[in-house]
């Protein structure tokens, strides 16, 4: 499990950054990972809304129902 643990240490992407010490954690991996499939979705997300149209045949006059053709 160490080389896992390791793994995540290795994408902390926000290390805290000292002159003399560089450290990576592995908290530090695991909200890189969590921050960056958060950015995925929203990302998506927007992408899906920019694909998706609301259409409507209903008919209005001053603001009165009159028909609806679905």
């Amino acid at each position: 499990m160490e080389g896992l643990f390791g793994k995540l240490r290795n994408l902390d992407a926000y290390p805290k950054i000292n002159e003399d010490f560089y450290s990576r954690t592995l908290s530090g991996g695991i909200i890189t990972i969590a921050s960056s499939v958060v950015m995925l979705l929203l990302f998506l997300s927007e992408l899906n809304g920019l694909n998706w149209a609301w259409t409507s045949l209903d008919l209005w006059s001053r603001g009165v129902f009159i028909l609806s053709f679905s």
